[in-house]
């Protein structure tokens, strides 16, 4: 019996210790319609793109999407406000500000998209590029138009919990060199550590970026009983068999 209870806590154990090791290598998730097609296909780069979205949103148990289509102020800015719907998140973007674009792939709303241009730029200012969120979020999507029009330029995410003092850096990858100058990607990013800052990290300065409909969001993350009850689930036949050895040991 003594052997069999101790069997019994190895499972258990490992069991639990399985569950935990999953849940650590779920940390991050990405999806993302990069590379895009080769030679350009702007029809073919939006399908990929919506059909990246699709697959983010769904993976989220509540979002909210800034479209920059109202309340904001267009033209060069060092910040705008944002607002995320239903989340109740707000948040202030550092970029170059909002402008109205005539005409941008149909899968994007219109009429304003905000503008990244990195330092080292004609612009006047050496904008810093970043999202600051009024409270932790776990997912963070977007789409990003126009990237890698000249020289190809590597793209990077960074996550950063300002509370906590926490920073993670996330390729999202290379757009060009001579990319459609219409081209659209779409990088969705859901993490089980929270963030409340990111920053868009480009290897070319002078790029400039058209970046819109904004997503924030939660990722649903099993609850301590659910995990119990599947470790459970999982260890229940193993008990079975070791009573049965015992029995006719």
């Amino acid at each position: 019996m003594a052997k069999f209870v101790g069997s019994l806590r190895l499972v258990l154990a490992i069991g639990l210790g399985t569950m935990v090791v999953s849940t650590s290598e779920a940390a991050q998730i990405t999806y993302t319609s990069l590379p895009l097609p080769v030679p350009d296909n702007r029809p073919a780069d939006q399908a990929a793109a919506l059909a990246a979205e699709t697959s983010f949103l769904a993976a989220l148990s509540s979002f909210g999407t800034e479209k920059y289509d109202s309340g904001i102020t267009t033209g060069f800015s060092s910040s705008q406000s944002l607002t995320f719907g239903a989340t109740g998140v707000t948040g202030v973007s550092q970029f170059s500000g909002v402008f109205t674009i005539p005409s941008l792939p149909n899968v994007i709303s219109t009429p304003n998209a905000l503008v990244m241009q990195p330092a080292a730029t004609s612009n006047p200012i050496p904008y810093a590029n970043d999202f600051t969120f009024s409270a932790p979020v776990t997912a963070f999507g977007s789409y990003f138009i126009q990237a890698g029009d000249g020289a190809a330029n590597t793209l990077t995410l960074r996550l950063q919990n300002t509370l906590l003092g926490t920073s993670k850096d996330v390729v999202m990858g290379t757009v060009g060199p001579s990319a459609n100058f219409n081209n659209v990607f779409y990088f969705g990013i859901t993490d089980t550590d929270p963030f409340n800052k990111v920053t868009v990290l480009p290897s070319l300065s002078g790029d400039g970026i058209l970046i819109d409909n904004t997503t924030v969001g939660t990722v649903a993350i099993p609850e301590v009983g659910s995990l119990t009850y599947l470790a459970i689930g999982l260890v229940v036949p193993v008990m079975l068999y070791a009573r049965r050895r015992a029995k006719s040991a």
